[in-house]
């Protein structure tokens, strides 16, 4: 009898002890995952801040290129009264500069106009407002609208061209500005008016504070039914870049764009080609000066034709303009070719990405010219 509780209790023993190496082992391994989380946490935060910090520097680099440029020799032989390559006019009361000894004033008589194409489907004013969720500005351009002469011109901004940009965390919350593709801006707002506020923002402070009065996004949806209701849209292919997608758009040919081939048209890129958004950017303004073309023609035989292209491109578009606004820049008069900011299309080798460099000089004298009038001494 005792001999048999004897084995009992070394059996329970043994169980016992089974027992406390497994949760010993358990406790061993939740440890060792609990450091692994911390380690991988900190590995994180330290990529992040790297990252960070390597944007910062290149925005801290272009600003300190520009004020040693400006203090060095003759302050009239740079950009001296403006506040810096990414900044405003210097005397926003009276919005004179003075550049190679010539002073300039803002030409009051210019309404600005920002239009945005997004690669989202989800920006319109009945969607929920989701931070971080509205998509990119994948088309950039600044409709400049003459009151006296009732004229306009177009600037295009490529959606890759390096500016600074103000990200905001899901709370809403800023987390800075640095240097940083342009057409991200757009992304960190709402994907409904706050979006659209921040990427005139942008472009403003990317034009040396130009004052740009009202916009408009158009998302994907409206790819489709831009040509059509038009009674479509007849261009000259400028590329080869769609013939492997579809050989009806080989370089030369002449296609009538409709809601079969637009969305395809305008949207298509090989995100495996370097600089493809450039080539693509290319393709949408052949798009526009013949849309345009299309939309003064029908215009001219039917008075409300800009008013039905508005309505029915309304469900898919946020904007602050009124049908008005459409009506005056429809019959306005197109004042010379579309003007592209002038840079460089470069490829960051450790990031990965596209970029497009804005050449300083340039654009500050395309500014200047286009958006300013010289004073008489």
């Amino acid at each position: 009898m005792k001999a048999r509780q004897s084995g009992e209790w070394k059996k329970a023993g043994m169980e016992n002890k089974n027992r406390r190496e497994k949760q010993q082992r358990l406790m061993n391994l939740l440890i060792i995952c609990a450091v692994a989380v911390i380690l991988l946490s900190v590995g994180i935060l330290i990529w992040t801040n790297v990252q960070k910090n390597r944007r910062l520097s290149r925005q801290s680099e272009a600003f300190e290129a520009v004020n040693a440029r400006n203090a060095s020799g003759d302050p009239n032989a740079s950009m001296a009264e403006s506040s810096g390559i990414y900044g405003g006019l210097s005397d926003s009361e009276k919005k004179q500069v003075s550049y190679k000894g010539q002073k300039y004033v803002l030409n009051e008589d210019l309404d600005n106009y920002l239009f945005l194409g997004i690669d989202s489907v989800t920006n319109t004013d009945k969607d929920k407002n989701t931070p971080q969720k509205g998509g990119q500005s994948d088309a950039i351009y600044l409709l400049s609208y003459n009151r006296r002469e009732e004229t306009v011109k177009l600037i295009a901004i490529p959606r890759d061209t390096m500016s600074p940009v103000e990200a905001f965390d899901r709370a809403g919350e800023s987390l800075g500005v640095t240097v940083n593709n342009i057409c991200l801006q757009y992304a960190y707002g709402d994907g409904k008016h706050k979006s659209c506020e921040l990427a005139k923002k942008a472009v403003s402070t990317l034009l040396y504070g130009v004052p740009i009065r009202g916009y408009t996004s158009l998302n994907l949806n409206s790819l489709p039914l831009l040509a059509d209701l038009v009674g479509g849209v007849t261009i000259t292919v400028p590329d080869d870049s769609l013939k492997e997608v579809d050989p009806v758009f080989a370089e030369g040919a002449v296609v009538t764009l409709d809601s079969k081939n637009s969305e395809k048209y305008l949207r298509y890129r090989d995100t495996e080609v370097r600089q493809s958004a450039m080539t693509r950017f290319q393709r949408q303004l052949v798009f526009l000066h013949a849309f345009a073309a299309r939309l003064q023609e029908q215009q001219a035989k039917d008075a409300s034709t800009v008013t039905k292209v508005y309505e029915g491109l309304k469900p898919y578009m946020v904007s602050n303009m009124g049908n008005d606004v459409y009506v005056k820049l429809a019959g306005a008069k197109n004042e010379g070719d579309t003007i592209t900011i002038p840079g460089d299309g470069v490829t960051n080798e450790k990031a990965g990405f596209d970029e497009y460099h804005v050449r300083e000089t340039e654009l500050y004298e395309l500014v200047l010219e286009t958006f300013f009038k010289k004073i008489s001494e």
